[in-house]
């Protein structure tokens, strides 16, 4: 598993475009994130990738509703939705899968360092556990931020 690595892009132009899902900030869409990842990550015949990054795009996007949330309730901007985007890394000897997901605010992630009884702060950490690579960028076109990691190693 990979350590945490945590880097910006500079622009989203070193993205290619993969599926993009567009969902509601709301608890209930973490599960169709899942089962769209799921979807697709089969499809591309990398099953054994699947539980990764379903757990992967649940964090991400847990997070994401509650930073719009977050920046609803502070005025920032008036948005009720999050992107989901998935994409499959082509590789000579095996493929990893690149999942990212959009919110509104451009508050950076924050990496919590939870004590051992706290219920939630956990999330990055994992991510960072699970993953060959996360970070985030500014997507200058339409504003907020994106969050993303690289799956290539199955659980």
């Amino acid at each position: 598993m990979g350590g945490i690595h945590h880097c910006r892009l500079n622009s989203c132009a070193a993205i290619p475009p993969g599926n993009y899902l567009r969902l509601v900030a709301h608890p209930e869409s973490v599960a169709k994130a899942r089962a769209h990842v799921r979807r697709l990550v089969v499809a591309w015949g990398r099953e054994e990738l699947s539980g990764a990054a379903e757990f992967v795009v649940s964090e991400l996007s847990t997070n994401a509703i509650t930073a719009t949330e977050r920046a609803n309730s502070d005025r920032q901007i008036p948005t009720g939705v999050i992107g989901l985007d998935v994409y499959l890394l082509p590789n000579s000897d095996a493929s990893g899968v690149v999942v990212q997901v959009w919110d509104c605010s451009r508050e950076p992630p924050r990496v919590l360092c939870p004590d051992e009884n706290a219920e939630g702060g956990r999330g990055l950490l994992l991510v960072a556990a699970l993953t060959q690579g996360w970070g985030y960028h500014r997507p200058a076109i339409f504003g907020g931020k994106v969050v993303y990691a690289t799956i290539m190693e199955a659980l």
